[in-house]
């Protein structure tokens, strides 16, 4: 069984394509998923425009965009927009105190400070873009991925609908891409960051998914 959200939900994608039987099984969340003009018709597929700002320019302008975040401070202060002012998460999930929601550990602007810290780092910031470089510029792919329905896999399909920045019918796309699917479950006051906004949800669907054999 393979889980993943955001960037690590294309790459389960494809490795269940590129190499049949390798997984039986897929849980996903909140991530890209191929389009089908056809079969998706009438579904909202786009992600709000004015989420879509940073996209374009962490894959378009990467060098240009580190460049003008010269410091540990200003890449760090970024990133956090993107787990608070951007809405990829629910209203306050990482700001709220710290409960069994949260992991426990961390409460206030520590649990921001725990996401943004592995970006301070110059180098470790720029690889960072090079997965929205790679949907701008075949060049920076190694080789075109494999992205199209499968119907061979059954997929867990799990969805934070607070996230402004993936598709707001994510959902019903998924269930299309695999035509063998579970769900699709919505979590309440879930938005893209699933694994820190909702641990025990995600934990008991897994265990529920896979059953006897964990």
């Amino acid at each position: 069984m393979l889980v993943g959200g955001d960037l690590g939900g294309p790459i389960i994608q494809d490795l269940a394509l590129r190499f049949p039987g390798f997984a039986r099984q897929l849980v996903l969340f909140n991530c890209p998923l191929p389009f089908d003009k056809r079969t998706m018709a009438g579904m909202e597929t786009r992600a709000p425009r004015e989420a879509s700002d940073y996209f374009v320019r962490q894959g378009t302008d990467p060098d240009g965009l580190a460049s003008e975040l010269d410091s540990s401070t200003k890449r760090r202060r970024y990133v956090a927009s993107f787990h608070t002012s951007r809405f990829w998460a629910h209203p306050g999930a990482f700001l709220r105190e710290a409960d069994a929601t949260t992991a426990g550990r961390f409460s206030g602007s520590m649990a921001v400070d725990f996401h943004t810290e592995p970006f301070a780092d110059g180098d470790r910031f720029r690889a960072g873009l090079g997965c929205y470089e790679s949907v701008f510029s075949a060049a920076a792919c190694s080789e075109p991925a494999l992205m199209e329905r499968n119907p061979n896999v059954r997929c867990l399909v799990l969805f934070g609908p607070s996230d402004h920045v993936v598709y707001p019918d994510f959902d019903r796309m998924a269930a299309v891409v695999f035509p063998d699917h579970v769900g699709p479950f919505l979590l309440r006051n879930c938005g893209h960051f699933l694994p820190w906004e909702a641990p025990g949800p995600l934990v008991s669907a897994l265990a529920a998914f896979v059953g006897p054999r964990l």
